[in-house]
């Protein structure tokens, strides 16, 4: 079952908390300044993660939020919604991989970034 049949409320929250982080990257992209949407977006992939939601999921709490700001909007702006929706859910898509990564290997947030540090040049 999809994670909109099984928790609907965690759905619609996740989808709020989402609509959220992509309501700020139109602004961002408007108003040129740093809205820290990636720490928002790993947040919200945790978040993902714990529910054990799947790329189908996002992919379906991506599309829910994007209907829901273009609807009615002007064409400029739904014009925006959907470009930034792109990078933004590619970025989620690479957190939740991430998320499960670390989990799936029972690595640590800071043995993680450890092991990243160790790694660069």
């Amino acid at each position: 079952m999809s994670l909109r049949e099984e928790m609907p409320d965690t759905f619609n929250e996740l989808g709020q908390h989402y609509g959220g982080l992509m309501d700020r990257a139109v602004e961002q992209r408007v108003y040129k300044e740093d809205g820290h949407i990636s720490e928002g977006l790993r947040l919200l992939a945790e978040e993902l993660g714990f529910v054990k939601a799947g790329p189908r999921d996002v992919i379906q709490m991506h599309t829910t939020v994007l209907r829901t700001k273009v609807r009615g909007a002007l064409p400029q702006k739904a014009d925006a919604y959907v470009e930034e929706g792109r990078l933004l859910i590619l970025e989620l898509m690479g957190q939740l991989v991430a998320y499960y990564r670390r989990y799936c290997l029972g690595v640590s947030e800071p043995q993680a970034a450890e092991a990243a540090q160790s790694r660069q040049p």
